[in-house]
């Protein structure tokens, strides 16, 4: 919905690179991906779900951080992506 005005970068941390390569494989060839580190990792802060989305306003600062995957994720970012997008 909103792709040519936000991007998606997933890293992905402790987990092995073959099943890393095979999940982004089945996902949109646009997904911006890494393998990641944990001292990468801790440059977000003390993580302690998988999966955490961080979303971040325009001039790079966190507008919101989800932990885990609650029941309604996609709602919960597509209310703070329709503000960060205008």
């Amino acid at each position: 919905k909103h792709g040519d005005k936000l991007a998606v970068v997933a890293l992905a941390v402790e987990s092995p690179e073959d099943k890393i390569r095979s999940t982004v494989a089945s996902l949109s060839p646009d997904l911006r991906w890494a393998i990641a580190d944990a001292k990468t990792a801790q440059g977000f802060g003390d993580i302690t779900s998988v999966p955490t989305l961080f979303l971040f306003d325009r001039a790079g600062k966190i507008a919101r951080v989800v932990y885990g995957a609650p029941p309604d994720l996609h709602h919960q970012a597509e209310q703070v992506l329709e503000t960060l997008v205008k």
